[in-house]
């Protein structure tokens, strides 16, 4: 076999991989990732802890630390209070 066709082969193989990888990377299940303590200032998290504020009326501090607690940071880099 000339070296050409195996050299092709080769590269072939090695592109179906990378594809592969990168197709299973995308298509895997997006698990949120924990807030850390520097998002904290983030005004996305203001923002959430805002609007439920607002929906509920007076907060409480312990409610509010609640509130952050729950907060998760999504793939796409927002954030999510349940």
């Amino acid at each position: 076999m000339p070296h050409w066709i195996k050299l092709v082969v080769t590269l072939v193989l090695l592109t179906t991989i990378a594809n592969l990888g990168i197709l299973s990377y995308l298509l895997a299940p997006q698990r949120p990732v924990a807030a850390s303590r520097e998002l904290f200032d983030h005004p996305g998290l203001k923002k959430a802890v805002e609007s439920i504020a607002q929906a509920k009326g007076y907060l409480t501090e312990a409610e509010v630390e609640k509130i952050i607690e729950r907060c998760r940071v999504v793939p796409g880099g927002k954030i999510n209070c349940d």
